[in-house]
């Protein structure tokens, strides 16, 4: 009987999570290393872990759930479909939760400041090639 490549036993879970964990702390902190400039690193600290928090959903949902079941039994179109809708709204989704957490975390520690969007994310106005080229950079 052939084995399914996807298919992970939980003794292989077991020995990659670790490496999986340090991967996105690494990823986490160099973002924020990158985009701070030696200004604001605790702002962006936070700012970045809400982003890379969305990311790590979406990267296994789509590494668990979407690949076995959509593309490796060939239903691509679907598949492509369905990424594209993640990423809409997980780039929208993110922006409330990066909200949401810089303003509590101003509350603590008022040295972080808060980050307010001055137009509603999920307004109309806010089309999908804009969310698109934005999340590029991310979703890849």
């Amino acid at each position: 009987m052939k084995r399914d490549p996807w298919v992970t036993s939980h003794a292989q879970i077991d020995k990659i999570w670790p490496n999986h964990i340090l991967f996105w702390i690494a990823y986490w902190i160099i973002q924020s290393l990158l985009m701070s400039r030696d200004v604001e690193l605790a702002f962006y600290l936070a700012k970045n872990f809400a982003m890379v928090s969305i990311q790590v959903v979406l990267v296994y949902f789509n590494l668990y759930v979407l690949i076995p079941q959509l593309l490796l039994k060939k239903k691509r179109i679907i598949y492509v479909l369905i990424v594209l809708l993640l990423i809409y709204f997980g780039y929208k989704i993110s922006f409330h939760w990066i909200q949401y957490l810089l303003f509590h975390l101003h509350q603590i520690f008022p040295s972080i400041h808060a980050l307010e969007f001055p137009d509603s994310i999920l307004s109309s106005n806010f089309s999908f090639w804009q969310v698109f080229s934005g999340s590029v950079p991310y979703s890849l």
